[in-house]
C-alpha cells in the first residue's frame, strides 16, 4: 500500500507540470533574509562572471556573502521558500537566457536547469554539474 502511494504521488507531480511563473523583480537577500526589489536603486548585488547577479538588502550583506559565500548556500538543513516561489526560487529567472558563470555557454532556465540554490530562494545557474562542481571548489573565482 505504501509503495502504491508512492507510485501515486510521484505521477501527481509529474502530471501537475510546472509551477506557473512567479515574480523577476523580488528577492530575498540570502544573508538578511529580507525582502530586496530586483533592479531598484538601492539594491546591492554580486555579480557573477557572464551576467548572472545575486541581490542584497545591504551593501554589508553582499560584503558576507563575498568574503563567504558557501555560509549563505542552502544547507539540506533550511527548508526552501514556501509554497510556489519554493518551486521556481525568487526571482524567477525561468524562460530567461542566461550565461553559464564558468563556461559562457547560454541556457534556456527551466526548471530542470543545474543551480547553486542560496538561502532564501535566489539561485545563480550553470551548464551543467562539472560547473557546479568547479563553484564548489572555488566559489569566489566566479564572481566578476
Amino acid at each position: 500500500m505504501v509503495r502504491f502511494l508512492a507510485v501515486l504521488a510521484v505521477l501527481a507531480c509529474a502530471s501537475a507540470g510546472p509551477p506557473p511563473l512567479g515574480p523577476t523583480d523580488r528577492a530575498i537577500c540570502p544573508v538578511e533574509g529580507t525582502n530586496v526589489t530586483v533592479g531598484a536603486a538601492n539594491a546591492h548585488h554580486v555579480a557573477f562572471k557572464n551576467g548572472q547577479r545575486l541581490y542584497f538588502a545591504s551593501a554589508a550583506a553582499a560584503t558576507a556573502y563575498r568574503e563567504s559565500p558557501k555560509s549563505f548556500w542552502q544547507s539540506p538543513f533550511d527548508e526552501p521558500l514556501a509554497g510556489m516561489d519554493g518551486a521556481r526560487g525568487m526571482p524567477d529567472m525561468r524562460n530567461q537566457t542566461l550565461y553559464c558563470p564558468s563556461s559562457n555557454e547560454s541556457m534556456l532556465i527551466s526548471v530542470h536547469s543545474p543551480r547553486v540554490v542560496h538561502r532564501h530562494g535566489q539561485n545563480v545557474f550553470m551548464c551543467c554539474y562539472g560547473c557546479i562542481t568547479a563553484m564548489w571548489r572555488d566559489p569566489t573565482g566566479f564572481f566578476e
